[in-house]
C-alpha cells in the first residue's frame, strides 16, 4: 500500500503541540490554584485584621469600665494573638470617647483594616421615659406614643398598639396584655441590666455650696429668658434690701442652685407653702443651663412664683428655652422626632416628687392653678418618688408637651383617660444622647457602652 507523501512526519509535530497545550494548561492550572490560594488567604487575614482591630477596642472599653484608660498604650503596636493593633484616640469628653482601631495579620501587615468606634457613658437622661418601678396597674397602650428610648427597671407592660419610636429596654418582664400588637420602630424591646437610682441628691447640695446658689426652705424661682433669675426666699434680702422679696441674680457659676429643709407629702395641701419646707417653685424661660435640685418637691407653674399675688403674677405656660428651637423629623407625613438647635438645658432634680402645681398659691384662696396646656423643656428627676399633676383628679386639662427626658422612681398619674388631669405628649430631646445638664446624677456603677462603630479608611 502507498503512503501519501504529504503524511509523512505528521506525528512528531502533533505530539509537540499536545505537549505545549496541555504544559500550558498546568502551567494555567497550577497559577489558579496559586492565585486562589492567595486570594483565599489575603481575605482570612483581612477577616482576621478585623477581628484584631475590635479586640483594641474591647480592650479599651474594659479600661473604660474600670476606670483605668490611662493604662491603654496609644499609637504603639499591640500584640494580639497571630496579630498587631493599633489604637488612636480621636477625642474625649464627659460623656463620649471616639477611638480608632486598625488591625493587621503578623504574617501580612499590610492587609490592615480601621474601625472607629464611639463609646459613650450611660446616663439616666438618654431616655425619654425612664422609671425604676411603674407598678402592677400601668400599662402601654392603644394611642400611646413614646418619642424616644424607654427604659423600666422592672416590668414593662404592653396592650393594643401603642408606637415605640425609639429603642426599648427592660429589666425584669415584657408582659403582654389583651390585643398586645406593639408597634417598635426601632427593634424589639430588649432586657438589660438595670440603672441603679441613687439615694439623694445630695451631691447637688455640696455644688450649690461651692459655686453655687444655696436656699433654706421654700424657694420660688423665675427664670426670665435673659440669663438672669428672679429667686424669692425668707432668709435672703431682695433688690429692695427686705427679706422674701424678689431678688435679681445671674445664673449661678456652676450652674446648681439647691433648696434644702424639712420634707414631707403635700398633695393637694397647702403645707406645701411652708417656709421651712425644702420645696422649689419655678417657672418661666431659661437662657443658658441650670440644674436645679430639691430636698423634698419642685414645683411647674403655670405663672411667675415670685408674686405672691396670682391674679397678678404673669403668666408662663410652664418652663421653656429661650434660644433653643425644636424641629419636627418627619418620615411619610408622620412626626418621628425632633432636631435641636440651641445650647440651653434645665435639670430638676428632686429627692421626692416632680409636681405641676394644681391647686392653691402663696397667698389667697385661688384652688385651680395649672394652666389648660403647660410646656416642660428640660430633665425630670424625681429620685425616691414620680412626677405627676398634683390634682390629676379634680380639674379638666389640656396636654403636657415635655421635650426633654423623665426619670422617676414611680409613675404617678397627670389625669384620668376621658375625665380630667392632662394628656401626655412627651418627647425626647437627642441631645441627651451626649450631653447632661450642669452636674446631672449618674447611675451608680453605670459604665460604658459602645454607641456606634462603622469601619474606615486605614491610616
Amino acid at each position: 500500500m502507498g503512503v501519501w507523501r504529504d503524511q509523512r512526519g505528521i506525528a512528531l509535530p502533533m505530539v509537540l503541540v499536545f505537549i505545549t497545550v496541555f504544559t500550558l494548561l498546568g502551567f494555567t492550572a497550577a497559577y489558579l490554584v496559586t492565585s486562589q490560594t492567595t486570594l483565599g488567604s489575603r481575605y482570612a487575614g483581612s477577616q482576621d485584621a478585623l477581628h484584631y482591630a475590635e479586640a483594641g477596642c474591647q480592650n479599651y472599653l474594659w479600661h473604660l469600665n474600670e476606670g483605668t484608660p490611662n493604662n491603654v498604650e496609644f499609637n504603639k503596636d499591640i500584640k494580639f494573638t497571630d496579630g498587631y493593633y493599633r489604637l488612636q484616640l480621636i477625642n474625649t469628653g464627659q460623656q463620649t470617647v471616639t477611638l480608632r482601631a486598625t488591625g493587621w495579620p503578623a504574617a501580612d501587615p499590610t492587609n490592615k483594616r480601621t474601625i472607629e468606634t464611639r463609646f459613650r457613658k450611660r446616663q439616666f437622661n438618654q431616655h425619654v421615659y425612664l422609671s425604676h418601678d411603674d407598678g402592677s396597674d400601668i400599662w402601654w397602650a392603644d394611642g400611646e406614643k413614646c418619642y424616644g428610648p424607654l427604659h423600666t427597671n422592672t416590668d414593662l407592660r404592653i396592650q393594643g398598639r401603642p408606637v415605640f419610636y425609639g429603642k426599648v429596654t427592660y429589666s425584669n418582664q415584657l408582659i403582654k396584655g389583651t390585643k398586645y400588637n406593639p408597634d417598635f420602630r426601632a427593634g424589639p424591646p430588649q432586657k438589660v441590666a438595670g440603672l441603679v437610682f441613687p439615694a439623694s441628691n445630695n451631691q447637688l447640695k455640696l455644688l450649690a455650696r461651692q459655686g453655687g446658689y444655696y436656699y433654706e426652705g421654700r424657694t420660688c424661682i423665675m427664670l426670665l429668658g435673659s440669663g438672669q433669675i428672679v429667686t424669692r426666699n425668707a432668709k435672703r434680702a431682695g433688690d429692695d434690701g427686705k427679706l422674701d422679696s424678689p431678688e435679681t441674680r445671674p445664673l449661678p457659676a456652676n450652674g446648681v442652685i439647691y433648696v434644702d429643709g424639712t420634707t414631707g407629702n403635700d398633695q393637694y395641701s397647702i403645707n406645701k407653702f411652708d417656709l421651712s419646707r425644702g420645696n422649689a417653685f419655678i417657672s418661666g424661660t431659661l437662657k443658658g443651663q441650670l440644674t436645679v435640685g430639691a430636698a423634698n418637691d419642685i414645683y411647674i407653674t403655670g405663672k411667675d412664683p415670685t408674686n405672691y399675688d396670682y391674679k397678678k403674677a404673669a403668666a408662663t405656660g410652664g418652663v421653656r428655652y429661650a434660644a433653643t428651637t425644636f424641629t419636627p423629623v418627619y418620615q411619610n407625613s408622620e412626626q418621628v422626632g425632633w432636631t435641636v438647635s440651641g445650647n440651653d438645658m434645665l435639670g430638676l432634680v428632686a429627692n421626692n416628687n416632680v409636681w405641676i402645681l394644681g391647686q392653691y398659691w402663696f397667698t389667697g384662696s385661688v384652688t385651680d392653678v395649672a394652666p389648660y396646656d403647660i410646656a416642660i423643656q428640660g430633665v425630670v428627676f424625681a429620685i425616691n418618688k414620680g412626677f405627676g399633676y398634683e390634682t390629676y383628679d379634680l380639674y379638666d386639662k389640656g396636654t403636657i408637651n415635655l421635650i426633654g427626658s423623665l426619670i422617676q422612681h414611680q409613675r404617678l398619674p397627670v389625669g384620668l383617660v376621658g375625665q380630667t388631669g392632662y394628656s401626655k405628649n412627651y418627647s425626647f430631646d437627642p441631645r441627651m444622647n451626649y450631653q447632661t445638664p450642669p452636674h446631672f446624677l449618674e447611675p451608680s456603677e453605670a459604665g460604658w457602652e459602645v454607641d456606634y462603630w462603622q469601619e474606615v479608611a486605614n491610616p
